[in-house]
C-alpha cells in the first residue's frame, strides 16, 4: 500500500519541510519523511494495516491521525 497527502496550514497554504512520521503500532514499524515544497508527502511500499500519521513543523501545532488504512 501507499499513503500520500498534503500538509497545509489553517489558511490552506502548503507547509514545506514538515516531518511526517508514519507508524504501525501493531508491528512497531516507523517511517519518517518530509514534505516537499508543495507540502506533499508519499510513503510507498507499506504493508497492509492501520497506521498512525503524525505531522510536525517548528512554529506549528503538531497533528496526528490514527487508524489510517
Amino acid at each position: 500500500g501507499e499513503i500520500n497527502g498534503t500538509v497545509t496550514d489553517s489558511t490552506g497554504a502548503a507547509v514545506a519541510g514538515a516531518t511526517v512520521t508514519i507508524s504501525n503500532p501493531a508491528t512497531g514499524f516507523n517511517r519518517i519523511i518530509r514534505t516537499n515544497e508543495g507540502g506533499v508527502y508519499s510513503a510507498p511500499a507499506l504493508q497492509p494495516g492501520a497506521y498512525t500519521i503524525k505531522v510536525e513543523r517548528e512554529g506549528f501545532q503538531s497533528q496526528s491521525r490514527a487508524g489510517v488504512e
